[in-house]
């Protein structure tokens, strides 16, 4: 009986939160300052962690969310209370990245690849990294090998989209993501190796 009474006390909770951003969001179309304000601060951490992996460095990715934030509030009326709107403004930040790559990258042109994809079906990814840790990975790459990377492997592009987006070739972008696989692999085996290292000394010194 008290779990369903803490689920149900949950569940108001959450639909309470749900209308109060859905009545920020209709303020927000009359340009209502406090309400924008009240999406900023409530959004702003993780849209300032999506930039981050892109552009590797904070100066940047703060301006990025910035611009980010001003596009969709100036285009909010397109959210048609459709699905979270979280994944709305993801996809507005993400559309401004993507700009920002197109303008400030240079992609070169790769005519073969370096190694077949299925040269890393079988690495083992699950190493005991905290998510951070691959963050911090990620944003290591070089810059066009990292917008690929994310691109695929944690938005979800197919290559053929990713090149439509970017204006690039698709085995451009095959290239770029295999090259980036290829270094994050040495990255996630270093990182472990530093670990057992960790691991052994901390053993010893018991």
């Amino acid at each position: 009986m008290k779990q369903k009474q803490e689920f149900y006390a949950e569940s108001e909770l959450r639909d309470a939160a749900t209308r109060l951003e859905q009545e920020r969001i209709r303020r927000c179309l009359d340009g209502h300052r406090p309400s924008q304000q009240a999406l900023f601060e409530a959004y702003s951490s993780k849209m300032l962690g999506l930039c981050y992996r892109y552009t590797g460095g904070l100066q940047k990715a703060e301006e990025l969310m910035q611009q980010g934030f001003v596009e969709a509030f100036s285009k909010i009326q397109l959210y048609r209370f459709q699905g979270h709107f979280q994944d709305w403004l993801s996809a507005t930040m993400l559309s401004n990245i993507v700009r920002w790559a197109k303008a400030d990258l240079a992609f070169e042109e790769y005519p073969e690849p370096v190694l077949a994809e299925s040269y890393f079906e079988d690495i083992e990814t699950d190493s005991g990294l905290h998510s951070s840790d691959i963050v911090e990975m990620i944003v290591s790459l070089p810059a066009a090998y990292r917008v690929v990377l994310n691109l695929y492997s944690i938005e979800g592009k197919h290559h053929e989209e990713i090149a439509s987006l970017l204006r690039l070739e698709e085995h451009t972008i095959r290239n770029y993501y295999t090259r980036a696989r290829m270094l994050m692999a040495r990255l996630i085996a270093a990182k472990g190796r530093l670990h057992e290292i960790a691991l052994e000394t901390v053993t010893i010194l018991k």
